[in-house]
């Protein structure tokens, strides 16, 4: 999960968050995914962020497919949107680590959603 050097930095963060020792990317991470971080770590450890990736990665597709179907009123358009989220290599490699790339897409997904 923190194999990247950024996703070391957000776990350093998020260490800090947690009362461990000041580092130096506390002055250029931002202070929410690391709060995450910190809170499904101490839940689940490597397996709960992994789990929370993997939900956050199924609801990506499921917000997708329901904002192009409301959106278009087109089944074949939502479920080809659904199968491209669906077939996303990158987005599916970047559920095994500890980076925000999912967590942005499932916020642009939601407020997609919200404004349809």
């Amino acid at each position: 999960m923190f194999a990247s050097s950024d996703a070391n930095a957000y776990f350093s963060v998020a260490q800090w968050l947690g009362g461990g020792e000041v580092s130096n990317s506390i002055s250029n991470r931002p202070l929410l995914y690391p709060f995450i971080l910190i809170v499904v770590y101490t839940i689940g450890n490597l397996y709960g962020i992994w789990i929370l990736q993997f939900i956050l990665w199924l609801s990506i597709i499921n917000l997708t497919y329901y904002a192009i179907r409301d959106l278009s009123k087109n089944l074949l358009f939502a479920l080809t949107g659904a199968f491209f989220i669906t077939t996303n290599l990158s987005l599916i490699a970047l559920t095994f680590h500890a980076l925000t790339e999912v967590l942005t897409c499932f916020i642009l997904s939601s407020i997609t959603f919200l404004m349809i």
